[in-house]
């Protein structure tokens, strides 16, 4: 593991392999893996999955990147496992000055950890704002579904409610908005705009900082009038 994080290093710096391999070792340890000097020379498959964790962390940072990218980092790893890689993630970007851009389908973890989002669906952008406005108070049909499909700790009887049909294909994107076919507001917009025409970015009515890509007049007042309905 410590030759893949030395060569990443040698490709961005004129150093021997002795002193790329040194500082393979030094950023082992950083992110916290035991005796790196003994593991900077075992095989992934002789790392556990947190471990595997750390040093792809070490690998994304060993050159001091301005921005780091974070790919799901915490999949498949049990719960307590996730606070750990997300504190290290944390710690490391105070230290190292970075910025880092999470990609996740974890809403648990995006409160927890991210300042800003921005809600993707079908390869494209839906919503934007603040993390915690987002998420508290969303604007976009399908971060509203998302959000309505999680469990509520409030209240443990309240049916999940699932969003319907299935994800497009990325080689064949309906037309117009790529979430109508599942869209349950669909038929408040008038005419036929999201089926026809690819809704561009726009503020979001009503809310400040945000913005949508949406045909409905007023999405915030729509969603909550919803809600209320439930």
């Amino acid at each position: 593991m410590g030759g893949q994080i030395a060569e990443a290093y040698r490709a961005h710096n004129k150093v021997s392999k002795q002193v790329a391999m040194k500082r393979a070792v030094e950023m082992l340890d950083l992110v916290g893996i035991p005796n790196p000097q003994r593991r900077a020379n075992s095989y992934p498959h002789e790392f556990s999955g947190g471990m595997r964790q750390r040093a792809m962390i070490a690998l994304g940072l060993v050159n001091n990147p301005k921005l780091l990218i974070a790919d799901e980092p915490t999949t498949a790893l049990d719960v307590t496992v996730q606070a750990q890689i997300l504190d290290l993630v944390n710690d490391l970007q105070k230290e190292f000055g970075s910025a880092v851009i999470l990609i996740t389908h974890d809403l648990a973890v995006v409160a927890e950890t991210a300042d800003d989002i921005l809600v993707m669906y079908a390869g494209r952008g839906v919503e934007k704002g603040s993390a915690k406005e987002v998420l508290a108070q969303p604007s976009h049909p399908y971060t509203y579904g998302l959000l309505q499909s999680l469990p509520s700790h409030s209240e443990d009887l309240e049916e999940l409610k699932a969003i319907k049909g299935t994800p497009p294909s990325l080689l064949n994107l309906p037309s117009g908005c790529s979430f109508h076919p599942r869209c349950e507001f669909k038929t408040q917009v008038e005419g036929d705009a999201c089926w026809t025409v690819l809704p561009e970015w726009r503020p979001t009515p009503g809310l400040s900082n945000r913005e949508i890509r949406c045909h409905l007049t007023d999405p915030v007042a729509t969603l909550q009038h919803d809600e209320g309905v439930r």
